[in-house]
């Protein structure tokens, strides 16, 4: 495990070996020198994945976040050495959201992503869960991956004014309609 811009090690990073069919395994830590280690790793096909405060997600392979791992395949009493994965710091969004009045929404759920093209439409692809914005209509999103990033709000607006009715406008009669009897 190493930072991308310094190729220090980053020693307690998480990393997780994800197989592709199965359950999942418990995840380990690295050491002081950046190293790690699975034992007793069945046969079969893993991805390869690692996280720390203040870095991006980052899975082994993959040029970015956005693009898949690689699948390592073990077969059974074989092991497997050298595998490495670069941290990039992570960044943040943050910012607050209001009505047309400038008046702050809370609980409204934020999401950030990217805009990209999928079978020839654009898409929205979020990158991790959305965040809800406080009771100052403010959020904040860390640990993202260098990029350029769409975000998405998403919600429903309390009423800005509560009304409630007069006693007398709450019941009313109903009408009764009379019909002139004709014979």
């Amino acid at each position: 495990m190493i930072a991308a811009d310094t190729r220090e090690p980053i020693r307690k990073a998480r990393v997780d070996l994800i197989a592709t069919i199965g359950d999942r395994r418990d995840p380990v830590y690295a050491d002081n020198d950046g190293r790690f280690q699975f034992a007793g790793v069945p046969a079969g096909r893993y991805t390869l994945s690692a996280w720390k405060s203040g870095y991006a997600i980052a899975s082994y392979g993959a040029p970015s976040f956005w693009a898949p791992a690689a699948v390592i395949a073990l077969d059974a009493g074989h092991s497997a050495e050298g595998f490495e994965i670069a941290l990039a710091k992570g960044a943040a969004l943050s910012g607050r959201v209001v009505d047309d009045a400038g008046e702050p929404l809370s609980d409204m759920q934020v999401s950030v992503g990217r805009a990209a093209p999928v079978n020839g439409r654009v898409v929205f692809q979020a990158y991790g869960l959305p965040r809800s914005t406080d009771d100052r209509g403010e959020y904040r999103i860390g640990g993202l991956p260098p990029g350029s990033y769409v975000v998405s709000v998403f919600g429903r607006a309390a009423p800005a004014v509560e009304w409630a009715a007069p006693a007398r406008l709450r019941r009313r009669p109903r009408p009764h309609s009379h019909s002139p009897c004709r014979r």
